[in-house]
């Protein structure tokens, strides 16, 4: 009913036009055309449509037949079913940094074991307000210190494997990186080597929907339809985006030495905020919780949920014509901002 209203006013104006003119006859229809313009990618789901739409009590399913056309809703235990997505409770590996020369964090809350993977040894519990630094130790091995305020860093146990890991007690510990200035809870905080021997990648190994309560793509005041929308669009891309890549054993070269992850902390993916962003934003949360585990599907495939968010509209008197092909499917930068720590820590290799 909209676009034929408009095509009504459409038509008025130009006979209208006509008539101004002085030509005694209705001029001859022009042919309008809309164009978009903005930083969306032109495919999937438009945010402010779904604001719309939930607004106009929509629910959120709807909303995603409405951008989506066909796809059904499951499990993504089903969607992907045996694959490492729907057989591992923690299957995404985040980079939270890239190529880092030391890493700092602190044990908030409960407790953390301090382990280095290869040997499967821990070398201390971290209970919490204990800090720690972890990097290459310049003899081709990295090591665990402790850092205390005011007082020289002092090594904890014995240098090795640059791979490691702060292991959680439970689900409340909590886990601050103050070079992200944000806290992780519900998974293990990863240290994997990077393509240069002085130099280290950081992960955050985490379940689907845990992962899933750390982002907020959409601001939370936003309507109940449109974030549940927008949390199952982007649950898909995650699952997408974490089979197409492979699990943690299965990373190709390549992605082992840009992030040893299989999803990137940044917008070339999704950002993602941890334990701090689900904090701050519970609408987001309870509509991750309202469609857990769910995820568009078609033809027994996951499909890949994209958003575009801003657009502006403008008016043209020509008719583009636009074809659709794979490459128009919007691709996130393939140059990945790559994260740096601003500086070394006493007792581990400082970068040169």
């Amino acid at each position: 009913m909209r676009a034929m209203a408009t095509h009504r006013r459409l038509v008025a104006l130009t006979l209208a036009t006509g008539l101004l003119l002085g030509t005694g006859a209705p001029a001859a229809a022009v042919d309008v055309s809309f164009t978009g313009a903005g930083w969306g990618h032109g495919v999937g789901l438009s945010q402010y449509g779904a604001k719309a739409m939930g607004a106009d009590g929509v629910t959120y399913d709807q909303i995603l037949q409405r951008y989506f056309t066909g796809v059904g809703l499951t499990s993504f235990g089903v969607a992907s079913a045996n694959t490492f997505v729907a057989t591992d409770s923690t299957p995404f590996w985040v980079g939270l940094l890239q190529d880092s020369s030391t890493v700092l964090f602190t044990v908030e809350s409960d407790a953390a074991s301090l382990c280095f993977d290869v040997a499967d040894a821990c070398v201390t519990v971290a209970q919490p307000g204990d800090s720690f630094a972890f990097g290459p130790d310049g003899t081709g091995n990295c090591v665990f210190l402790r850092t205390t305020p005011g007082q020289a860093s002092t090594v904890v146990g014995f240098p090795a494997s640059c791979d490691a890991s702060v292991r959680p007690f439970s689900d409340q510990t909590t886990i601050t990186v103050p070079y992200k200035a944000r806290s992780y809870r519900y998974g293990v905080l990863r240290f994997r080597q990077a393509p240069a021997a002085s130099e280290i990648h950081t992960v955050y190994e985490i379940g689907i929907d845990h992962y899933m309560r750390g982002l907020s793509e959409v601001p939370d005041s936003w309507p109940m339809a449109a974030i549940e929308a927008q949390v199952v669009a982007t649950r898909s891309y995650a699952v997408w985006q974490a089979l197409a890549r492979g699990s943690e054993a299965a990373l190709d070269a390549a992605r082992r030495d840009d992030c040893s992850c299989n999803l990137r902390d940044d917008v070339s993916d999704q950002v993602f905020r941890g334990w701090t962003g689900e904090m701050s934003h519970p609408n987001w949360v309870a509509a991750v919780t309202s469609t857990a585990q769910q995820v568009m599907y078609s033809a027994g495939n996951v499909v890949l949920g994209l958003a575009q968010r801003r657009t502006t509209l403008t008016c043209s008197s020509v008719t583009p014509t636009r074809t659709w092909s794979q490459s128009s499917i919007a691709r996130r930068s393939l140059t990945r901002p790559r994260t740096r720590t601003p500086r070394g820590v006493p007792g581990i290799a400082r970068r040169h």
